[in-house]
C-alpha cells in the first residue's frame, strides 16, 4: 500500500511539474496603428503612431522603426519615441504609393515583438509579395515532451511493481 501512495504522489508531482512551469503565452502585441495598416491617407503623415497591448522598454536600441516608401527610400526623421504602450515616429519627405512600417520593440516583460504594415498615400497600398515569417513560441511542446515521459517512466514502474508482487 505504501508503494502504491508512493508511485501516486511521483506520478502527482511529475505531473504538476510539467504543467506547473508552463510558460506565460500573453506577450504584448500591436493593437493599433495610424494609419491604419492597410488604409490610404491622402498625404505622408508627419508621424506615425503605434500603440500596443502593454508598456515598452524604452532603453535606447530597444526600438527600432523603419518607414519606407514604394521605392525604398527611408522616410523616418530621428529616433522613434516610447511613451508607456505608445511609439512614435516622426517622417520627412514626401511619398506615394505604398509606404511599408517595419517594427521591433521591447516589450515590458522583456520579449522583442517585430512586425510590419502598410499603408497607401494617394492610392490603396499593394500587398507585401512575401509575407514576413514570425517566430512561435513552441516551449509548450517542450513541457508536455516531458511530462509524456514522466507519465510514461510512472506506468512502466507500476507495471513492473505490481508483476513483482504477483510473483512473490
Amino acid at each position: 500500500m505504501l508503494l502504491i501512495a508512493l508511485l501516486v504522489t511521483a506520478f502527482v508531482l511529475a505531473l504538476g511539474s510539467a504543467l506547473g512551469a508552463a510558460p506565460a503565452y500573453a506577450h504584448d502585441e500591436l493593437v493599433a496603428s495610424d494609419p491604419a495598416d492597410g488604409s490610404t491617407v491622402d498625404a505622408l503623415p508627419a508621424a506615425i503612431t503605434l500603440t500596443y497591448s502593454g508598456d515598452l522598454i524604452a532603453d535606447g536600441g530597444a526600438t527600432a522603426i523603419l518607414v519606407t516608401d514604394a521605392a525604398g527610400a527611408d522616410l523616418t526623421a530621428g529616433d522613434p519615441v516610447v511613451d508607456g504602450r505608445t511609439v512614435t515616429q516622426s517622417l520627412e519627405g514626401s511619398a506615394s504609393g505604398t509606404v511599408t512600417i517595419t517594427w521591433k520593440v521591447v516589450s515590458g516583460d522583456g520579449h522583442p515583438i517585430s512586425g510590419e504594415l502598410v499603408f497607401g498615400v494617394g492610392e490603396a497600398p499593394q500587398e507585401p509579395q512575401e509575407p514576413p515569417m514570425t517566430g512561435t513560441d513552441m516551449t509548450w511542446l517542450v513541457y508536455a515532451g516531458i511530462g509524456a515521459v514522466g507519465i510514461a517512466l510512472i506506468v512502466v514502474i507500476i507495471v513492473l511493481v505490481a508483476r513483482s508482487s504477483r510473483t512473490r
